[in-house]
């Protein structure tokens, strides 16, 4: 199994071409690539068997496999990848680096000048590799949109519906309610951060919590206030 090099495959120098969109158009070049990515079948026999070269050969495997996958998108069998079965991803803003940099993805506005940068090579990022085997040059000029599928990872889960009462000013009677109020506005903390990446991730989610806003904004005087407790704790009276 496996194009022997030492013992190892080895992926040829003119795969892309081989595999190219236009080449497995057609019957005979189809029949070609298909050919070549059989040689290297070695990567897809299961790791545990005596013939598999998946692990000890990864990078050569994922190489053919990246290329090779053009053959799956023979949806209708007849021995070619037709044109319209095609993706087609237009060149990447050539400041699409600068537009998806860390620091200009923490404010609404830069976060959505970086999403309507990446929105026409989408579907590079797809699970299916349709696209991305098929665009493989354009898609990799939009590798600097990977940073807005990173960040979803900070994400908040739905507000309590009884946040509302739970954090209302007449409810803030004693610490016992107030630590309620505080225990279901935790979850979304982020939201309320100097930065915006939390709330321009989870818009929706973040105004649900806007009833936190309470615990930053409590009036000086409120017995509940960082200020009125120092003021009450540590008195002449309660120092003596």
């Amino acid at each position: 199994l496996g194009i022997s090099l030492g013992g190892r495959i080895e992926p040829p120098d003119d795969l892309l071409v081989t595999c190219s969109p236009n080449a497995v158009s057609t019957k005979e070049g189809f029949s070609k690539c298909k050919l070549v990515c059989a040689q290297a079948e070695c990567c897809n026999v299961p790791k545990d068997h005596p013939e598999s070269c998946a692990t000890e050969q990864a990078d050569a495997c994922e190489a053919f496999d990246s290329v090779c996958t053009i053959l799956s998108f023979d949806y209708d069998g007849d021995g070619k990848v037709d044109v319209l079965e095609h993706v087609h991803v237009p060149p990447a803003d050539l400041l699409i680096n600068e537009l998806c940099q860390w620091d200009r993805l923490q404010t609404e506005e830069g976060y959505k000048v970086c999403e309507a940068a990446c929105k026409p090579g989408n579907c590079c990022s797809d699970d299916i590799d349709t696209c991305t085997v098929t665009n493989p040059d354009a898609c990799k000029e939009y590798a600097a949109c990977q940073i807005l599928h990173v960040q979803h990872i900070m994400t908040i889960p739905p507000a309590d519906p009884q946040l509302e009462d739970l954090c209302a000013p007449e409810a803030f009677d004693d610490h016992v309610e107030y630590n309620k109020c505080m225990e279901a506005c935790t979850p979304a903390s982020c939201c309320l951060e100097p930065d915006d990446v939390c709330k321009v991730q989870n818009p929706e989610l973040c105004s649900g919590y806007d009833a936190c806003g309470i615990l930053h904004g409590t009036p000086k005087s409120h017995p509940l206030s960082v200020e009125s407790q120092v003021l009450t704790k540590c008195n002449t009276a309660a120092l003596s």
